[in-house]
């Protein structure tokens, strides 16, 4: 082996073990989704630090732990009001609160034909699609962060919109008047 290549593998080596030795300071993520497509809700956990979950009918009361070496935590936002369609009524709601140890999260849906009053917090509208609604933000002893996605997935309201019942009424004439020339 040459002596620059001898130099070249020493620095190879040297680069490698400060890499490793460095505190890490980027993002690790984990999610928590409700998912409320039936009138069962149920929950998907990439975190893996559930420590208790409680899903009776459309409630949900789910405990999470911090990760090791937390010192310190934020979240945000604390509720969010979920509409059925803009302005329209409020299908669910969401509770975040977090601290040094754990995060609880409580996930209410509406049981038909009760409809839930607005809580202190922000409205969303849903989709139909995973919705990250809040987020808990862990910022460990190295200075590095873990970021908890909180989300759902819930039925979009089986009313249909008012555009839709248009264009099926012209659609209707439309056939009416086809037929009619025949």
């Amino acid at each position: 082996m040459s002596k620059a290549s001898a130099v070249r593998a020493s620095a190879l080596i040297l680069a490698l073990t400060t890499c490793l030795l460095c505190p890490q300071t980027g993002v690790r993520a984990g999610s928590i989704t409700f998912n409320d497509l039936s009138d069962d809700v149920t929950i998907v956990d990439t975190t893996g630090r559930i420590t208790s979950s409680v899903c009776d009918n459309e409630h949900c009361f789910v405990t999470f732990s911090a990760p090791l070496n937390t010192v310190n935590v934020s979240g945000s936002p604390p509720a969010v009001n979920i509409r059925e369609a803009p302005g329209g009524r409020i299908s669910d709601v969401l509770f975040v609160n977090s601290g040094q140890n754990s995060a609880m999260i409580e996930f209410v849906s509406d049981v038909e034909p009760f409809i839930l009053d607005p809580v202190l917090g922000v409205f969303i509208v849903e989709t139909g699609t995973i919705q990250n609604v809040a987020s808990v933000t862990w910022t460990l002893r190295d200075g590095s962060t873990v970021v908890d996605s909180i989300g759902f997935i819930s039925d979009v309201s089986e009313v249909p919109e008012p555009h839709a019942i248009a264009l099926l009424g012209i659609g209707l004439i439309g056939l009416g008047l086809i037929r009619r020339q025949r």
